[in-house]
């Protein structure tokens, strides 16, 4: 290779949004001419255009050849070049010519056509495990910005959302525009594309209009704080190129000629991680989506685009587990009669075995007969774990009645409120409660009906298994909670479908950590018993003290080991430093988002085959379980949201706004069929009818209000809730995935998210967040935050504590957080608090308005958007400020968002 002009080195900088043409040209009599108009069209010093020639022994429709193009496509400028032109030579007399340059380059390409030169389309690169690709109809009909609505539309179906930041452009301006294409580039200088169910493909061209370069060059430079696309047309100069971007869009798009001329290609690419593993999903559903704005053309209405090519139908091949079905004391029975005196419950220090479990319920069964309970009837049990306990459930369904548990620690009122919404005639209760019992109901002392010397009672016979076996209450949207009324032929259907799975029988033993008024006891305690298993009732002290439940763990010899993963974190922490649980084999997980710091630390201590661990996603109108995920490092690291595949016997599905089925990768409302169903809500006939519908299919399914999809492989990904959703600003935020963000952070061992209010007079809503961690820096987090999350999404304090709080259900308590953080490692770093200089009366006006805007008052060194202020905020503090004779600039706040500063900025200006 030899070189016609040096390289210069004059100090000048490579051009920062060069772009390039690729040609196929004959050239018999050589390229030299051709080449000095190029270098002549480009215009400017010479001395900064490089042009290299060299010969290659072999023809110009091999492989070498097409891969000695692409690398010189990818080749950067080197320093001091605003332009090179590389002129490769085959046998047969042909040249390739690739130049890569700065400026307006149309002049060029006049030449090339002159020449009679062929384009060589940069076609996409499909092996990028990023990108995906398709290929469409591309005829007379075609329009950039249809295809554009279809990849926008789209694109917010996948990010649940209805406004895009876009960039729009064809090759042919970006090679004429150097400011186009610097525009194109620029995370701030894209059009908004706002979206929803309703209106039309035309609506959403109108506005991609509004988003290509020369719409958006006459306005400033915004940050919309949205995710952004960016896609470019190369089918009008199909020669053209551009250098791989850098990631400064969430979604690349090019449209690239086929040797086909009724075919395009269409590549997508992403820079997240996690849209990768759905990219060749999206672009899939692009294709249809488009198929069908071709088919129907710009008056198709945004309601009535498909997503999916699937059946309206959604069949459940089964909608009951195998088993023997039956009602869950008849199964306890069995085990009873067939091994009386194997143990049943274990206490701290008692075991009581099978025969005196069931006499005990036939005692307790007889004196609720003659308390006047009757079958159908609901019976409020608030009482501790413990084998009484357990009897008194037995003997409420030999009565043929359903147990309605309240935990012990539940307020007075909210236990009245049980008992007066399920409509309970008797209250079985701890002594400490029988003042709470409201007169509507009998209240009896848990310990007298055991221990009463209740003559034998004829028991109810052909009780049926669709009968109720349990109402449990939980929260309600309206403020009370709601009780969910489960049939027995439900429960016994989920353990008999997981028995073989998991390989239950006598010889385990369960623990039974959560309250019972928590669904998850009813898979610990039923799950052990009706399996002959045995249960080791963990009380309260213990399940608060990980050392504590430890003990008990290896004490009990404990097989099977039930936890939420908040719960299970404090365990594993403790367990690193402890002697190993040489018994537990089996360790579920459920109630929450599975927390993959902890599952991993747990599974370097206790591989695989060791113990197994299980993570389950569940709710409790759909008894207590519905899928299975077997947690490895694989799952932790690559799908920690991962809840796996349906119970036998249950069914899942995701569907959109549109209660349609959603597309693998989109996200939706996770709607659950089969036997786990409830049967209803207490006293709510129109919640009922609400929540569980009927199907296309004609079964009935519930919809959970979860928010989640389905992944490529068929498994289900739990999202998070879909009414956990809170809005900022007119900005949607789903706050679970603010938390994974952080608490994939270095020494994040937890973390939560919660959305405050300020106590100022405009009450502004911000994000704080809440750590357990070891040495964090803040001001590193907080900036490794920023890196990853929109500036909507960012929390606004962050405060370090020992641990996350808990409920007695094992969940997060979010009332017992403390006020956040707002110290002075709050910013992005940490010098010692001053207080503020004095300015001639302005300090004392500033500071009163920034706390009644932002309910926090200001030392010298906050930053008014690291203290919860937002663009909302901002507006209030300088219309307040003006209400008190300190006129402030909006724009002055953005400028010097420091207090300290911002107040000598005030002063300035007033002098």
């Amino acid at each position: 290779m030899k070189t016609m002009h040096d390289v210069t080195d004059d100090g000048l900088e490579t051009p920062s949004h060069p772009a390039g043409i690729a040609v196929r040209v004959s050239t018999p009599g050589g390229v030299d001419a051709l080449a000095a108009r190029c270098a002549e069209a480009l215009g400017g010093d010479p001395e900064t255009i490089g042009i290299w020639y060299q010969s290659a022994p072999f023809d110009s429709a091999s492989n070498p050849a097409d891969r000695i193009v692409r690398q010189q496509r990818a080749h950067p400028l080197a320093p001091g070049l605003r332009a090179r032109l590389t002129c490769t030579s085959y046998l047969g007399g042909v040249t390739d010519m690739v130049l890569l340059a700065d400026g307006d380059l149309s002049g060029v390409l006049a030449e090339f056509d002159r020449a009679g030169a062929r384009s060589l389309p940069a076609l996409p690169d499909t092996s990028d495990a990023l990108a995906g690709a398709i290929d469409i109809e591309f005829g007379e009909a075609y329009q950039t910005t249809e295809l554009a609505a279809a990849a926008v539309i789209v694109l917010g179906r996948f990010l649940d959302t209805a406004a895009l930041a876009v960039d729009l452009a064809t090759a042919d301006l970006l090679l004429r525009s150097p400011a186009a294409r610097a525009r194109m580039f620029s995370e701030s200088g894209a059009g908004t594309c706002e979206f929803g169910v309703h209106g039309s493909i035309g609506d959403v061209v109108s506005q991609l209009s509004a988003a290509t370069p020369e719409a958006t060059a006459a306005g400033p430079e915004s940050d919309h704080g949205l995710r952004s696309v960016r896609i470019i047309d190369y089918t009008d100069a199909p020669g053209v190129f551009l250098p791989k971007p850098a990631a400064s869009h969430d979604f690349d798009i090019a449209i690239h000629p086929t040797s086909d001329p009724g075919i395009a290609r269409v590549l997508l690419r992403t820079r997240s991680e996690e849209a990768a593993e759905f990219i060749h999903q999206i672009a899939q559903v692009l294709g249809f989506v488009y198929a069908q704005i071709q088919a129907k053309g710009p008056d198709l209405r945004l309601l009535d685009i498909a997503y999916a090519d699937v059946p309206e139908s959604i069949s459940v091949e089964a909608v009951r587990a195998p088993g023997a079905g039956g009602r869950m004391e008849q199964r306890i029975a069995a085990h009873a009669a067939d091994r009386p005196s194997s143990t049943a419950v274990l206490d701290a220090t008692t075991s009581t075995s099978f025969g005196e479990l069931e006499a005990q319920s036939q005692r307790i069964a007889a004196g609720l007969l003659q308390l006047g309970v009757l079958p159908g009837d609901f019976v409020v049990v608030a009482a501790a774990k413990s084998a009484t306990l357990f009897a008194t459930m037995l003997g409420i369904w030999k009565c043929g009645a359903a147990y309605v548990p309240v935990d012990i620690e539940f307020p007075m009122e909210r236990l009245r409120y049980i008992i007066e919404d399920s409509r309970a005639r008797v209250a079985v209760v701890e002594p400490q409660l029988l003042g709470a019992v409201p007169d509507s109901a009998r209240a009896v002392d848990i310990s007298a009906l055991a221990t009463s010397e209740t003559s034998d009672a004829a028991l109810p016979q052909g009780l049926s298994e669709n009968a109720p076996a349990y109402a449990i209450y939980t929260s309600g949207t309206t403020g009370r909670p709601k009780g969910t009324v489960i049939a027995h032929r439900s429960v016994l259907a989920l353990i008999d479908a997981l028995t073989e799975q998991f390989s239950l029988s006598e010889t385990d033993v369960w623990s039974a950590f959560h309250s019972p008024a928590f669904d998850f006891s009813v898979w610990e305690i039923w799950g052990a018993l009706a399996t002959g298993g045995a249960v080791a009732v963990v009380p309260k002290s213990a399940a608060r003290d990980p050392r504590q439940f430890h003990e008990l763990l290896r004490g009990a010899g404990v097989t099977v080991l039930n936890q939420t993963p908040s719960a299970f974190a404090h365990l594993v922490s403790f367990d690193a430093q402890a002697p190993l649980l040489d018994t537990v084999r089996l360790v579920i997980l459920g109630g929450e988002a599975l927390q993959a710091g902890s599952s991993a630390a747990w599974l370097d201590r206790y591989p695989a085959n060791r113990c197994r661990l299980i993570n389950m996603y569940g709710i409790t109108e759909t008894t207590v379980h519905v899928t299975v995920q077997p947690v490895t490092k694989h799952t932790t690291l690559r799908a920690p949201r991962s809840v796996g595949h349906a119970i036998a016997g249950w069914h899942t599905t995701v569907l959109g706004p549109d209660l349609r089925p959603a597309p693998p990768g989109f996200p939706g409302e996770i709607v659950v069929a089969g036997a786990g169903l409830a049967l209803y809500y207490s006293g709510k006939p129109a919640l009922t009818a609400t929540k569980f519908v009927a199907g296309p299919d004609g079964q009935r399914w519930y919809r959970s209000g979860d928010l989640g999809r389905l992944r490529p492989d068929g498994t289900l990904e739990h999202l998070g809730r879909i009414d956990h959703q809170v809005k900022i600003n007119g900005y949607r935020i789903e706050l679970d995935e603010i938390r994974n963000c952080l608490r994939r952070q270095p020494g994040v061992r937890d973390a939560i998210v919660v959305c405050h209010r300020a106590e100022g007079q405009f009450a502004t809503t911000r994000l704080d967040a809440y750590l357990v961690g070891d040495e964090l820096d803040l001001p590193e987090l907080r900036g490794a935050v920023a890196r990853m999350l929109p500036s909507y999404m960012r929390p606004a304090f962050y405060t370090v504590v020992d641990k996350i709080p808990l409920t007695t259900n094992g969940k997060a308590d979010i009332a017992r957080l403390p006020a956040p953080d707002s110290g002075p490692h709050q910013a992005d770093s940490a010098p010692e608090s001053e207080p503020a200089p004095e300015t001639s009366g302005t300090q004392p006006i500033l500071t009163k308005v920034w706390s009644s805007v932002l309910g926090v008052e200001p030392s010298a060194d906050d930053n008014f958007f690291l203290s919860g202020g937002n663009s909302l905020a901002a507006i209030h503090l300088s219309t307040e400020l003006g209400k008190n004779a300190v006129p402030m600039p909006l724009s002055m706040v953005y400028q010097y968002p420091v207090f300290k500063d911002l107040l000598a900025a005030i002063g300035e200006k007033a002098h």
